[in-house]
């Protein structure tokens, strides 16, 4: 599995206003890295970075020395996969397995339809995310946690070895959310690197591995658990005031909202 690497990465939308400087982040094989930040702080564009959508300013994205802006899309697509923000895909004419089957794109020829061997991957996909009952539902019938779920799956059909998720458990309800957080877990343990945005730092503790904190002036902070998610690193982030501490009924650090 390869490690995914930013040296003093930095980028703007214009030259005149920075959204990140100097970046340094790794992901390596089996991590979770959670990154923490208001909203506008340039979180999505950092993943968008990691995957070679964005051209930095400068700095650069290493996948195991190799810069990721040089490397042909389709290798790109075959070693990080990206799940962007839940969008109107759910509206689309497509059924489940026609939707899984665009994850095998990078690794067919132009005019080149899927094998059948691509088809009982999307089976074992689905059965994996403990989904096979969805795999000729219409996508437009499925619930937002289901969407999203699909949509992991369709990032799992690259068979990557990196994954990318903004805001994966954004307006999911809470079993839902429990669900996709234990799948980034099991994924984890077989030794993906996991990369997610989120504007909860309580799910940062229950995942613990490693946490990033970008704040307003594009500058990112990375640590274990542990040193990240405080009242007072928190607070300043957010700029509002936030409480961490350790609950014992839960057995973990809690975060919580103060007026």
């Amino acid at each position: 599995m390869p490690t995914l690497a930013t040296k003093a990465l930095t980028y703007g939308y214009t030259k005149a206003k920075l959204c990140l400087k100097d970046v340094n982040l790794t992901i390596n094989p089996g991590q979770i890295t959670t990154i923490l930040g208001p909203n506008g702080v340039g979180k999505s564009t950092l993943l968008q970075l990691l995957c070679g959508l964005l051209t930095p300013v400068r700095g650069s994205v290493l996948l195991d020395h190799q810069n990721v802006s040089q490397l042909p899309p389709a290798k790109r697509a075959q070693a990080i996969a990206l799940v962007p923000q839940m969008t109107s895909i759910g509206a689309l004419p497509y059924t489940v397995l026609d939707y899984l089957l665009l994850g095998k794109t990078a690794q067919l020829g132009l005019f080149q339809k899927p094998r059948e061997a691509d088809y009982h991957q999307a089976q074992q996909v689905l059965g994996e995310l403990n989904a096979s009952d969805l795999l000729n539902r219409e996508c437009q019938s499925l619930s937002g946690g289901q969407m999203q779920l699909v949509t992991i799956g369709k990032a799992l059909m690259q068979a990557p070895q990196i994954m990318l998720l903004d805001e994966p458990t954004a307006a999911l309800d809470y079993r839902n959310q429990v669900q996709i957080l234990k799948l980034l877990q099991q994924l984890a343990d077989q030794g993906l690197g996991i990369v997610l945005t989120s504007h909860d730092p309580n799910q940062a503790v229950l995942l613990k591995h490693q946490v990033a904190l970008v704040d307003r002036t594009g500058h990112l902070e990375v640590g274990d658990m542990a040193a990240m998610i405080n009242s007072e690193k928190l607070s300043k982030i957010y700029g509002t005031n936030l409480h961490v501490e350790y609950v014992a009924s839960c057995q973990r650090l809690v975060c919580m909202i103060t007026l």
